[in-house]
């Protein structure tokens, strides 16, 4: 395994598509797209009453 690769953490299918490939490559698809979800996502911060200096988690790591 080149070094370079190691150096890189593995990305899972959901997250490849997330950032690849659910706009089909279309930029002004991926911006409508976006258009919708800026204000969801502001009302979601907004609401969550975070302090300066919040870090909020990257992922959710499962638990058994």
């Amino acid at each position: 395994m080149p070094v370079e690769a190691m150096d890189q953490p593995e990305r899972d299918v959901w997250a490849e598509w997330l950032l690849h490939r659910r706009f089909g490559g279309d930029p002004s698809e991926r911006q409508r797209a976006l258009d919708h979800l800026y204000p969801v996502r502001d009302k979601v911060l907004s609401n969550a009453n975070l302090c300066e200096g919040t870090v909020l988690p990257m992922s959710v790591q499962e638990t058994a």
